[in-house]
């Protein structure tokens, strides 16, 4: 019998192994396919640091937006350096990053449930996946650090020395609140722990706020924007629609006038698990299982609320963007942990089958957000052409049709590109 668990345990982990190389391969292989060398849109102003030799902590605590660049700044400074700023350096890098929050989030697994299960398969299928092509080919570490820090989060709270795990609390924590949105993390965090801290404070305990208070007193003190408008142009209906397309980014929803159907399922599923899980396992779930769950799905909830209010007049089909995907795969290993607390077995097999198709039908779907993102990949390598025939940037915009960068910004390019070829970096590189 023992020996039967031990061989049904080996093939449980090698089918997580085989379905974490195939979707590793993957996207290794389509960012090989896609990738250009030189950098588009955002993160020419990401770089701004590293263009202008600004101290480091300058570079940490560069703002980019309603966020500050921090870990990302040092994964730029890392990659700069071995690749001479070559682009497809960070998109590997992310691609990486992916694939190692997998691996923790496949970890934080076993050590709460302390066993392994048949669909532990969909764990690195949830986190490494071509639907987020816009994260790994146009734009990394924004928003592709989001789930890294949810599960460093996580996995802090079986650390066993109080101390350490602490000290370490407020070391993520604080690079959490500098490290794109990866705020949200943090922002999460800190009040789970607060009012667990509040109710029996200890000084050990309260080692993990010294940092984190410090770093949000920079943050906040600089006035961190929302990075849009608080208009409130549109119908009630509008957000709800925007929201359920933000929420469901896993599923691939097609823009619908039959997107209340969305909804309605999402909610009916979500009442059906709490109602399920509260009398089945809630009553007996553990204190920092709890604070799993809460810093899962909270962080999801709180960037899906941000984006709500200060992107949704960009329209719809802002919803449906790749580049908001990584900030939902915490809640989708959420889910997962939570139907595998459901104590019928039937119901949790049907429940984490419906999951499975979802997780493979995002893996093999040509999404247009993938085709659109093939497509501006392609045009960054018309953009490489253009320059490597001497041309300025402004004969290129006129020939390739598409800008690098928002407008207004074109005489800042034009130096960095020239700052590129004069150091033989990048296209220029010899």
């Amino acid at each position: 019998m023992r020996s039967r668990f031990y061989k049904q345990h080996y093939w449980m982990q090698g089918l997580v192994v085989l379905f974490m190389l195939i979707a590793s391969y993957r996207l290794l292989a389509f960012v090989y396919e896609t990738a250009p060398v030189l950098m588009f849109s955002d993160r020419w102003m990401s770089l701004d640091p590293l263009f202008n030799g600004d101290s480091f902590w300058e570079g940490f605590s560069h703002k980019h937006g309603p966020h500050r660049t921090g870990l990302a700044y040092v994964l730029f400074s890392i990659t700069t350096f071995l690749g001479d700023w070559n682009a497809r350096w960070d998109m590997f890098m992310q691609v990486t990053i992916y694939m190692v929050t997998a691996l923790l989030a496949w970890r934080l697994k076993y050590l709460i449930f302390k066993r392994s299960h048949w669909f532990d398969f969909l764990i690195p299928l949830i986190f490494i996946t071509t639907q987020a092509a816009l994260t790994v080919v146009i734009n990394p570490y924004v928003h592709g650090l989001v789930p890294l820090f949810c599960l460093l989060f996580c996995l802090g709270y079986f650390i066993r020395g109080t101390v350490l795990r602490e000290v370490y609390f407020s070391i993520v924590t604080f690079l959490g609140l500098f490290s794109g949105f990866a705020l949200f993390a943090s922002l999460v965090f800190l009040p789970v722990e607060g009012v667990s801290w509040l109710r029996k404070p200890t000084l050990s305990e309260g080692v993990k706020f010294i940092l984190p208070f410090a770093g949000s007193i920079f943050i906040f003190g600089s006035q961190v924007g929302m990075g849009g408008t608080l208009s409130f142009e549109n119908s009630f209906s509008y957000y709800l629609e925007y929201l359920t397309y933000l929420l469901g980014d896993f599923l691939v929803l097609n823009t619908s006038s039959y997107w209340y159907v969305y909804l309605i399922m999402g909610v009916a599923f979500f009442v059906l698990v709490l109602k399920v899980t509260s009398r089945s396992a809630l009553a007996v779930i553990s204190v920092h299982m709890l604070k799993i769950l809460l810093i899962l799905f909270g962080t999801t909830i709180l960037f899906v609320a941000a984006n709500v209010l200060g992107r949704a007049d960009m329209g719809l089909e802002n919803a449906g963007t790749s580049r908001y995907l990584p900030v939902i795969m915490p809640m989708m290993l959420g889910i997962y942990f939570l139907i595998l607390q459901i104590n019928a077995e039937k119901l949790r097999f049907v429940l984490v089958v419906g999951l499975a198709l979802v997780m493979v039908r995002s893996q093999f779907i040509n999404s247009g957000r993938i085709i659109a993102t093939e497509r501006v990949a392609a045009t960054v390598k018309e953009w490489e052409q253009c320059l490597l025939e001497s041309k300025d940037y402004e004969q290129c915009r006129l020939e390739v049709g598409l800008g690098m960068v928002p407008d207004g910004l074109e005489k800042s390019l034009q130096e960095k590109i020239d700052f590129l070829e004069a150091n033989n970096l990048s296209i220029y590189k010899e």
